[in-house]
């Protein structure tokens, strides 16, 4: 199957279609790629160069794929780092024209904003993913920064997460899958839907990870596709994120460990237990 992922590209490191790429390659899709940002690393290091991809420029890419019948096999569209808020709208015709061509088409929606209550996108980034991305979007996944920001409420505790998920569901997604939330010893995701709640961990590790949200948004997209249950899905999108950042600490870098992970990541044989909270 075929993946449209439309996100950000450094030329060093890991971070959005350089991680998403070889990600959902693995998992067996191949992946077409629209850059919203051309940078030279992420803005995780101190200094970085580069560009935003124009609405227009990112259009006739999107036009060129099209008229050479580039979509015909597309069962779903990733988005994550939007670069300019203008880019929403064009991202959301796309999703369109894909699901045109194929109503089972899926779109996968990572809300990148912003982590730990720092907002790092351009102002109205928020609004155009909550206003016009979201209602379109079969899964979504964000932080519990993210989760708060798009639900309007003060995300501080278990009950207030689902609340926020819920209201998140409200405007479209079959289910939310909230990332990061530390947890004593333990940092954990979650996967809300009508249908319940589930929760996957793996051991917290006091680094920062810069790319950790983009892989797992590609594991949830590429697991998709491969016919995985929410709940299996959770629990190898989990156990691979444990994996990667395990890997990383080891090599002592701020890139994420992408080639030593993929390399060992053997999709049939990993997994995190699994919870069913409600």
């Amino acid at each position: 199957m075929t993946v449209l992922s439309i996100q950000s590209s450094v030329s060093f490191g890991y971070v959005g279609n350089s991680v998403a790429i070889p990600t959902l390659q693995k998992l067996g899709h191949d992946c077409w790629y629209i850059h919203t940002v051309y940078f030279s690393n992420h803005p995780g290091h101190e200094q970085f160069s580069g560009e935003f991809a124009t609405p227009k420029s990112i259009n006739e890419k999107i036009q060129s794929i099209s008229e050479i019948k580039g979509f015909d096999n597309c069962k779903a569209v990733l988005s994550g780092y939007l670069g300019l808020p203008s880019n929403a709208e064009v991202v959301a015709s796309t999703v369109d024209h894909v699901k045109r061509l194929d109503d089972s088409s899926l779109y996968i929606l990572d809300p990148v904003i912003g982590d730990d209550g720092e907002i790092f996108v351009k102002k109205g980034i928020r609004s155009s993913i909550r206003d016009i991305l979201l209602p379109r979007a079969d899964f979504i996944i964000p932080n519990i920064s993210e989760l708060s920001w798009l639900s309007g409420q003060d995300v501080n505790d278990y009950s207030a997460m689902i609340a926020a998920a819920h209201q998140l569901l409200e405007n479209g997604p079959k289910a939310v899958f909230v990332t990061g939330r530390v947890e004593d010893l333990q940092i954990a995701n979650y996967a809300i839907s009508e249908e319940g709640v589930w929760r996957a961990a793996g051991p917290f590790i006091n680094q920062k990870f810069n790319g950790t949200g983009d892989f797992f948004s590609a594991l949830v997209t590429g697991l998709l596709l491969n016919g995985y249950k929410i709940d299996d899905l959770l629990s190898v999108a989990t156990a691979a994120c444990e994996l990667i950042t395990s890997e990383t600490q080891k090599k002592r870098t701020k890139e994420l460990a992408v080639i030593t992970t993929l390399q060992k990541m053997a999709v049939n044989e990993i997994s995190a237990h699994v919870e069913k909270m409600a």
